[in-house]
């Protein structure tokens, strides 16, 4: 998730939804956990001088989203749904 204030919003991870910082990289990203795996977050600062979209539409920036599934068949299910509700 691209954000504008890095600090700001580590520390709304950490105090207000219980995650834990795993690793930041040299890119400046900043990843969380709340369970087992490495990161169920990837925090990444926008480019210095940009602005952020304040419209409903576009104000939130997400490069990369994963979700775990039981099996294939859940998986296969899942795009089914995706793919018929657009």
């Amino acid at each position: 998730m691209r954000v504008n204030d890095l600090e700001r919003t580590v520390k709304f991870w950490k105090e207000v939804m219980g995650f834990h910082e795993t690793d930041r990289n040299k890119h400046g990203m900043v990843f969380f956990r709340c369970g087992a795996d490495h990161h169920a977050i990837g925090l990444k600062p926008m480019k210095a001088g940009k602005t952020p979209r304040r419209d409903m539409k576009n104000s939130l920036q997400m490069e990369h989203l994963a979700f775990e599934v039981d099996d294939v068949e859940m998986l296969k299910k899942a795009k089914a749904y995706l793919k018929a509700n657009d």
